[in-house]
């Protein structure tokens, strides 16, 4: 297709290196072909889980791109070579944006990460709500348009309630549709001089939280919720099938009704989206509301989540609007030097709010929003510093065992082989990890 080195390679990529990698290309939109699906003895679903030899051991990236900005050779390296898993994708919104199949895009870039790193975990990102990409810019968008009107949800009066259109997963050949759009992609598989196994390790499925859907009864709201809850354990069960341990993770986990919602499917996964931030803080002072945040703490520790895998995304600072609104006693970031700087402030203080709960398969994914920049140093619009973050490279060693509260007290701490933690509810600032024999001044 036209122009399909610069969507392959990025703007930086040199010719040569664009004429080596074409069969990327060419392997990706093949092996995309509508219905194709691969036959494989079932295998048990694996969590990943992490050492603790550092704090870069606990650290994984969400970042999607947009139409025509695919990261350049240097991000696609550090992302590689950085970070324990990547999940990421190109967004579109409007037919055309693309040169390629939404799919196609994020093989291509799952590709490149695996050329640096074949052994690193990546997962495409989806949506399981209004389904944007499918609807316009998937392999799969002829079918869903010839379907659009029954398979989108409806109200009483029959008019659908929402553009983009959300997925009526009631209806079983709209939730079929979805599961057979998504376990196609999990069955292309690395070409021989990357490696063996397939492409994508899981899929991360947006907006699989519990909520009230506009327009329509709770009763009708009820039924698509249990019909998506039965297609996400169906994708789940195609991609065992596949027979190459791959995953189905799901946002969001941030309360027990959801987390309880998300383990009925099955799923390996689930990412806890606003930790320590929005519903967790007082929006008019940034403070963490206590009891909400202990509850949260309990519920990350408290075998709430079983055997779930879990991301835990933090953030820098008291976010009480998404994206990047900090109450109104203080003053919102705009630019990305104020975020950079920002985030390497932050980035002790919000550390220690996960190593307080983490554990083996707990992993941080730490930014300012989930962009590809938003985890790469060093470009335009990174929100990162340009050295990174120091107590990256920091040794942490195991846990010595879990939190310990003070009594009467908003403190909690927890101490590592080479680490002390040290929280503190009523002033998040003070919050802080001191390493043992690691600089990071």
């Amino acid at each position: 297709r036209p122009h399909e080195s610069r969507v392959l390679a990025g703007a930086s990529v040199q010719h040569h290196e664009l004429q080596l990698h074409k069969s990327d290309l060419k392997m990706a939109a093949s092996l995309i072909a509508l219905g194709a699906l691969a036959a494989g003895a079932c295998a048990a679903t694996p969590v990943q889980t992490h050492g603790w030899d550092t704090v870069a051991d606990v650290m994984g990236m969400h970042g999607k791109y947009h139409p025509g900005a695919a990261p350049n050779d240097a991000a696609v390296k550090f992302a590689a070579e950085n970070y324990a898993f990547v999940t990421t994708g190109c967004q579109c919104y409007r037919a055309g944006e693309l040169n390629h199949s939404y799919e196609v895009e994020a093989l291509l870039i799952a590709l490149r990460l695996k050329r640096v790193n074949p052994s690193l975990p990546v997962g495409m990102y989806t949506r399981s709500a209004n389904i944007i990409e499918i609807a316009v810019c998937s392999s799969f968008t002829p079918e869903w348009k010839k379907n659009a009107y029954a398979w989108s949800v409806k109200n009483a009066s029959g008019h659908v309630v929402s553009s983009p259109p959300l997925l009526d997963f009631s209806n079983p050949d709209a939730a079929a549709f979805w599961v057979r759009a998504h376990h196609n992609v999990t069955t292309t598989m690395l070409p021989a001089d990357i490696g063996s196994g397939p492409v994508f390790d899981y899929i991360y499925v947006d907006q699989a939280g519990l909520g009230p859907i506009p327009g329509v009864s709770a009763a009708q709201s009820a039924a698509i919720y249990k019909a998506k809850q039965a297609a996400i354990a169906a994708l789940q069960a195609a991609i065992t099938a596949n027979g190459h341990g791959q995953r189905v993770i799901l946002n969001s986990c941030d309360t027990v009704e959801n987390t309880v919602w998300d383990r009925a499917t099955n799923i390996s996964g689930a990412m806890f989206d606003h930790w320590t931030i929005l519903q967790f803080l007082n929006h008019t002072t940034g403070d963490f509301k206590a009891d909400e945040m202990d509850q949260a703490i309990n519920m990350v520790t408290n075998g709430s989540f079983g055997d779930l895998g879990v991301q835990i995304k933090g953030w820098p600072g008291p976010i009480v609007k998404q994206k990047d609104v900090y109450p109104p006693s203080m003053t919102s970031p705009t630019t990305p030097e104020e975020k950079q700087q920002i985030s390497k402030e932050r980035f002790n203080s919000e550390l220690a709010l996960f190593l307080l709960v983490a554990n083996p398969q707990h992993f941080w994914v730490y930014s300012w929003f989930w962009d590809f920049d938003d985890y790469i140093p060093g470009l335009p619009d990174s929100t990162v510093p340009d050295t990174f973050f120091p107590e990256t490279k920091c040794p942490l060693g195991a846990p010595k065992g879990d939190y310990v509260r003070s009594p009467g007290t908003l403190v909690y701490t927890r101490e590592f082989e080479h680490a002390s933690v040290y929280v503190d509810l009523a002033n998040r600032t003070a919050s802080r990890v001191d390493f043992v024999g690691c600089d990071v001044q």
